[in-house]
């Protein structure tokens, strides 16, 4: 440590006189390295450029990713030619450009080989060394910045990392004599310090550059006031920003919506307001998406919101909130998501609460109103409706402990109120996995699922994932290559275990398309199964704006679920894990992206889900949908086409759909059952709606389907068919209308539609001019031919207009 204070200002001689010693410090105004001004260019100490930042250890390759990030925390340009940069060992790894860096200004510089950047007028650039060689160890090592030949009265500033211990390097001796370190001391990056490292996590000083020559100056992941590296930026970020906020709550949306049996077609949002700041994040949109349920396509719209906030340098918060509604309002979505994260150092603790409520206008028990409607105030009979809303509450609570250098253990409890499906839930999950390398890691997983409607489930797993996805969240898509070694699952008291060698793999198919395919055959007490998985995913540039799109199955024979996310940045150490683990099962039967590395529970999740699915009680309703066409009217009938379809997950029961339809002026009520054969669960008739009478008529229809398990759904339309065409209209005339070649001896004739009442027809009729010497009217064919005859010859070059009052 330093025994002497120094108090540097700029200016051209400064001598301070403390504890009895004198201390000389020199400024070159010019940066032609002579500070006397005798043109010797003698060595010059710039201790205001600091090392702000090091990437000792990049994700997967290390040769030619290694950087140093330097920043001048002084109030003036500082000149860097001469200075250099060196490893522990004193290597140069550097030789720094001939430039001046400004104050505050930052530059990275990458020991390898790039485009560099050395415009620093924008506060930061970029310098290459043109090395592509790995020069930082990760284990022990250390980096210093000296002004001139690499020697104790020309460092700048050091830092030095290690593992448990450090054998005392050149650069760390420099640095001890200079009285800018004490003996001994490094920042320790192994297990159990609580700041051990990974690869692609950087080693960095808070938001304000502080040093006061002591590891506390130091942190992982970018530096205390950081989360995630800060290359050629001040080592001050939020966790999410309001980026990640935007495509969390999409992310959040599509879970939802799929829960509900959607599937997400198009989702697009338009920004209402944003900020963001190393302390917080907030962000409001108006956010549309589009989404299909049982064949019908919808549009849902409402806000959404996201904000994030640090609580401490250690905990932080965040939350998601929207409302969706469909376009005719009669359903609403909405979803409330609290989280907490705490980073204890070898402990994280995260709590999350999620509250989703779907509220939909049903039909009482069948019952019908009387209710006055045009036209001619009829009164007819109306369902009556009320608004019914359907629940899902779930707690969550998930520690993360390191318990060695690069192994971790993974426990989650999860408590449900599934209330729209009238079941109470708790799921338990648990991980352990090691990091192999920065490719791969080897996991062993148990989740158990424990509820008041069905039998337990157990599932236990083992497996080895190859990916080049890293840990620390730089890439949302990538190939993963997962082999299950073992896979054992037991449902009540039947038991399964893994046939063979069981994968799930995300390939790259064709630029940023992926496929997700996974196989897995367990075989046991009660015959055997595959666990599937099929589906894809990709990114989609439409007019410069990125869609993040798929489509996933949990069984090859399943329909697929479709989701889409206006945007594919990063939310959770790649989005990929909530999408694949999420969408997939994870939402049912798991914990979703919050577990690091999830896509290797995926597979876990979409057994759960299958086995689900085949023991769980049905309590889902039919889903009844109308296709109500346009009106045609002719003479004799006007008519309505309405093409109904049901659709369930599972059989609808024969005979058990009925049709009721009332007509507003008739006075009568028909009912039918709809023929049905078994076993299909999908069901679309049509109805053609007649009206004969020349007033309109309303008529109302009530569909009632009910499923094998007893589930019925009842739904109703009115809907108004329109009068034939009752008005009188000509057929033809002759000659015909417009005709400029009529003869002048030739009487007219006209054509209705109808038999005509001759009084009125005669009261009405005018020719415009008149004829001279006037015309008698005739009806033939029933009343339905008018002729016109004229008492002498029309004249010639005359238009004649003939008009029906």
């Amino acid at each position: 440590m330093k025994t002497n204070i120094v108090i540097v200002i700029v200016a051209l001689l400064i001598i301070a006189s403390i504890s009895g010693t004198i201390m000389l410090m020199v400024w070159d105004d010019d940066g032609d390295g002579d500070e006397d001004g005798d043109g010797e260019g003698q060595s010059r100490l710039n201790p205001l450029v600091k090392i702000n930042e090091v990437m000792f250890d990049p994700y997967d390759v290390d040769a030619g990713n290694e950087w140093i990030e330097l920043v001048n925390v002084g109030a003036a340009s500082i000149p860097i030619s001469g200075m250099v940069i060196t490893n522990g060992s004193g290597t140069v790894v550097a030789d720094l450009p001939d430039l001046n860096l400004p104050s505050e200004a930052y530059l990275l510089v990458y020991i390898g080989v790039g485009i560099p950047d050395l415009d620093l007028s924008d506060g930061t650039g970029t310098f290459f060394t043109g090395k592509t060689i790995e020069c930082l160890d990760n284990i022990m090592d250390g980096v210093a910045v000296y002004n001139g030949t690499p020697e104790a009265a020309s460092i700048c500033d050091f830092i030095t990392w290690g593992q448990g211990t450090i054998d005392p390097s050149i650069t760390h001796d420099h640095a001890v004599e200079a009285e800018m370190w004490e003996n001994g001391t490094f920042f320790d990056t192994g297990f159990p310090s609580g700041k051990s490292m990974v690869g692609g996590f950087s080693l960095g000083r808070d938001g304000a550059s502080k040093d006061t020559d002591m590891t506390s100056d130091w942190d992982r992941n970018g530096g205390p006031d950081a989360y995630f590296g800060t290359p050629g930026a001040r080592n001050a970020n939020p966790y999410f920003s309001v980026t990640d906020g935007t495509k969390l709550v999409q992310t959040k949306a599509n879970l939802f919506l799929m829960e509900w049996g959607y599937d997400i077609l198009d989702a697009n949002h338009t920004m209402i307001q944003e900020t963001q700041t190393p302390m917080e994040t907030f962000n409001k949109a108006n956010h549309t998406f589009t989404v299909e349920y049982a064949g019908i396509t919808y549009t849902l719209n409402g806000t959404g919101e996201y904000q994030w906030r640090r609580i401490s340098n250690s905990v932080w918060s965040d939350s998601v909130h929207f409302n969706l509604t469909t376009e005719s309002g009669d359903t609403n979505f909405t979803f409330t998501y609290l989280r907490e994260y705490s980073d204890q150092r070898t402990t994280l603790f995260i709590t999350e609460y999620t509250e989703c409520v779907v509220g939909a206008f049903e039909l009482v028990n069948d019952t019908y109103v009387e209710e006055p409607r045009d036209p001619g105030n009829l009164t007819l009979p109306v369902p009556l409706e009320t608004y019914v809303e359907e629940h899902y509450i779930a707690n969550t609570t998930t520690s993360i402990v390191q318990v060695a250098q690069t192994s971790y253990s993974v426990t989650t409890t999860d408590v449900r109120d599934r209330s729209y499906k009238n079941e109470q839930q708790v799921l338990s999950f648990t991980k352990n996995y090691t990091l192999n390398s920065d490719t791969e890691v080897e996991a062993w997983t148990d989740l158990s699922i424990t509820s008041d409607r069905r039998d337990t489930l157990f599932i236990t797993t083992h497996y080895t994932m190859v990916t080049d996805i890293g840990w620390h969240r730089p890439n949302d898509l990538g190939e993963i290559n997962t082999d299950y070694h073992s896979y054992d699952v037991q449902v009540g008291n039947n038991s399964y275990a893994l046939v063979g060698v069981g994968n799930f793999n995300m390939d790259r198919t064709d630029g940023e398309r992926y496929s997700i395919t996974s196989g897995i055959s367990v075989s046991g007490d009660n015959g055997s199964f595959d666990i599937e998985i099929d589906g894809y995913i990709e990114v989609l540039d439409v007019d410069g704006m990125l869609f993040y799109k798929g489509a996933m199955a949990h069984t090859k024979d399943a329909p697929p679920r479709k989701f889409c996310i206006d945007g594919w940045e990063s939310v959770v150490g790649g989005g990929v894990c909530a999408v694949a683990g999420g969408l997939i099962g994870l939402l049912w039967v798991g914990v979703g992206s919050i577990i690091g590395a999830g896509i290797g529970a995926a597979a876990c999740g979409g057994a759960g889900l299958a086995i689900e699915e085949s023991t769980e009680e049905d309590t889902e309703k039919p889903s009844i949908e109308w296709d109500i066409g346009d009106a045609k009217v002719t003479k004799e009938v006007a008519t309505v086409t309405v093409v109904i379809t049901v659709t369930d997950n599972e059989e609808l029961e024969e005979g058990e759909t009925s049709y009721r339809s009332h007509s507003s002026n008739q006075g009568k009520t028909w009912k039918s059952s709809i023929p049905k054969r078994s076993g299909i669960n999908k069901y679309t008739f049509t109805r053609h709606l007649n009206n004969r009478k020349c007033v309109p008529d309303t008529r109302t229809i009530t569909i009632t389907a009910t499923d094998s398990s007893g589930n019925t759904k009842t739904d109703s339309r009115q809907i108004t068919i329109p009068p034939r065409d009752c008005n009188p209209n000509v057929a033809e005339s002759s000659p015909a209308d417009g005709d400029t070649s009529a003869a002048v001896d030739k009487d007219s004739r006209i054509e209705f539609c109808e038999p005509m009442d001759n009084d009125s027809v005669a009261a009405s009729i005018s020719i415009d001019p008149s004829p001279a010497s006037g015309y008698s009217l005739s009806w033939a064919n029933g009343n339905t031919t008018l002729h016109i005859s004229y008492t002498d010859d029309l004249e010639y070059d005359t238009l004649y207009n003939i008009t029906l009052g």
